[in-house]
């Protein structure tokens, strides 16, 4: 089994292919400096959505793998946006 590395556009691409949000183009998006981020345009509408963003986390800031981060930051991200504990 191949892995995958999610900061990959067409690593991304090949995740999401059967899911609901099977992706007809993948845009790295830019300004954020701690995570990769994506905006996913899907093969079918979701929810009424055409398209959704992904971020993910890896342990280093994607312009310089030696600054080390924790990905728990981004549980913390979620908690923020759903009001979940």
């Amino acid at each position: 089994m191949t892995t995958l590395d999610l900061s990959n556009p067409q690593h991304v691409t090949q995740y999401l292919s059967a899911t609901p949000w099977a992706a007809k183009s993948i845009t790295s998006l830019s300004g954020g400096y701690t995570n990769f981020a994506f905006r996913i345009e899907l093969v079918e509408s979701y929810q009424g959505q055409e398209s959704v963003i992904l971020k993910h986390s890896k342990s280093y800031i994607p312009m310089a793998k030696e600054f080390s981060l924790s990905v728990e930051r981004q549980a913390r991200f979620y908690i923020v946006l759903t009001g979940e504990n």
